[in-house]
Formats: C-alpha cells, sequence, structure tokens
C-alpha cells in the first residue's frame, strides 16, 4: 500500500510543472505525476461537492426552524397569564434554590397548572416538528430542489456500512425523481 505522503508529493510536483514540461517527461513519469494529479483532484472536488450539499440540507433545515420559531412565538406572546406563572416561578426558585419543589413551587403555582403548563409545552413541542416539516416539505419543491440537484447528480455516493443504508436508500429515491417535474 502506498504512503498518502507519496501521492500527495507527486500531485504537488505535477501541480508546479508545466504542462510543456509534463509533456517532456519520460512517459511512465508523465503518466503518474498526471494520474495521481487527476485522482486526488477528483477526490478534492467530490469531496467539496459532499460539503456542499450537506451546508445546503442545513440550511433548508436551519431557515424551516427559525420560519417555524418565528410563528411559535408569535403564537405564545398571544397566551396570557403565562409570563406572570413563569415569573413567579422564577422568582420562587432564586428565592429558595436549596428548597424541594413541593415547598418552593407549588405554594407559587399549582401542581394542576403545572401539569397543564406541561401538556401545553409537549403538545407544543409536537406541533413545532410536524410545522417544520410542512415548511421543509413545501419549501423543497419551490427553490430548493434547483439548488440541491446539481451537486446530487454529480455524486455518486457508496457506502458499505448498514447503519447508513437508510440515508443511502434516501439519496437514491432523491436521485431517481430528480428529473421529474415539480407537481
Amino acid at each position: 500500500m502506498i504512503s498518502s505522503v507519496i501521492p500527495a508529493s507527486w500531485r504537488a510536483r505535477a501541480a508546479k510543472e508545466y504542462p510543456s514540461d509534463l509533456r517532456a517527461g519520460a512517459g511512465l513519469v508523465r503518466y503518474t505525476l498526471l494520474s495521481t494529479l487527476w485522482h486526488v483532484r477528483e477526490t478534492e472536488i467530490t469531496d467539496s461537492l459532499v460539503e456542499l450539499w450537506i451546508q445546503l440540507v442545513q440550511k433548508i433545515s436551519t431557515r424551516a426552524e427559525k420560519k417555524v420559531e418565528g410563528e411559535f412565538n408569535k403564537e405564545l406572546k398571544r397566551v396570557r397569564g403565562k409570563e406572570g406563572i413563569l415569573l413567579r416561578l422564577a422568582e420562587a426558585a432564586v428565592a429558595k434554590p436549596g428548597g424541594t419543589a413541593r415547598e418552593v413551587i407549588y405554594p407559587v403555582v399549582g401542581e394542576s397548572t403545572l401539569k397543564a403548563l406541561a401538556a401545553e409545552t409537549a403538545a407544543n413541542e409536537a406541533r413545532y416538528r410536524a410545522r417544520v416539516r410542512t415548511v421543509l416539505r413545501s419549501s423543497h419543491p419551490n427553490h430548493w430542489r434547483r439548488m440541491l440537484s446539481p451537486p446530487l447528480g454529480a455524486l455518486e455516493l457508496k457506502c458499505n456500512n448498514t447503519a447508513y443504508r437508510p440515508v443511502m436508500d434516501a439519496i437514491d429515491l432523491l436521485k431517481r425523481y430528480l428529473d421529474q417535474p415539480i407537481a
């Protein structure tokens, strides 16, 4: 097996030389340098495309989450009384940091109120995740599909690890429908 230092030095040597010098060089040396340069550059370009694709997917997700967070923040401000309850809770907890919940928090805010807040928060979390999925799905056909298609079409991804099989299946599905018109 060849050390990674040798191809790196061959690539550096080939990149420094003028094309005329490469053409004038001995056949085996020329072919070795050019094939190494080609292979290393291909790997670098593939890595860059994968990184670009990952950044685009993360940007799509981040934008969807920010949009939904803004919607939910506006909605939370409309609910009256929640901020007062949270303020009283915080003041009670700061006043007696070593106390138990039954001694400090329950006298200020009843157990039933806390259960109701917890249930509402859990429901909001489920609604939040569902809304993020909806925003992601709705933004994909209109804008992001055009941006993700070129890198995805240019990449040939392979993986033998069975743990990543679902991800590879999803990428294969995306590639199959890449050229389909948006409904």
